[in-house]
């Protein structure tokens, strides 16, 4: 598994001595607008796998997508204000070196629920489809 493992990398590189390796990273990781897409092509299918299958088994897919939908609104609401602190320029000045350290940590424990949200969704689209393809 990777969690803690961005932690340990940041420390080894000492961002709070070369802040600019955050700001150059986050236009292209922290871009919300393609991760809407992105959540609803992952979960769009799943639903019409639950509309279009009869069997007993059909509801994980309904819960693979519902928890699978959950993604985006917990980037949204709960990761956004320090995605937005982090882009801002001046933020190193404003909060101190020691801030990033401290925002990573954060970040990188609230963006565990991410991964453990898809995980969880991909295992039970998984045994969804084995249940469907073993009848």
């Amino acid at each position: 598994m990777h969690f803690g493992y961005n932690i340990s990398v940041w420390q080894l590189l000492k961002v709070d001595e070369i802040p600019e390796i955050l700001q150059a990273l986050t236009p292209s990781c922290l871009n919300l607008s393609w991760k809407g897409g992105l959540v609803t092509a992952g979960g769009l299918p799943a639903l019409a796998v639950f509309y279009l299958d009869k069997s007993d088994s059909r509801k994980l897919w309904a819960i693979g997508a519902g928890i699978f939908f959950t993604i985006y609104p917990w980037t949204s609401l709960v990761m956004m204000s320090d995605i937005q602190q982090a882009k801002k320029d001046d933020v190193i000045e404003k909060k101190g070196p020691g801030w990033t350290t401290k925002a990573l940590e954060a970040w990188n424990r609230q963006h565990m629920y991410r991964s453990l949200a898809g995980l969880t969704a991909f295992g039970i689209f998984r045994d969804s489809y084995t249940l469907f393809t073993i009848r």
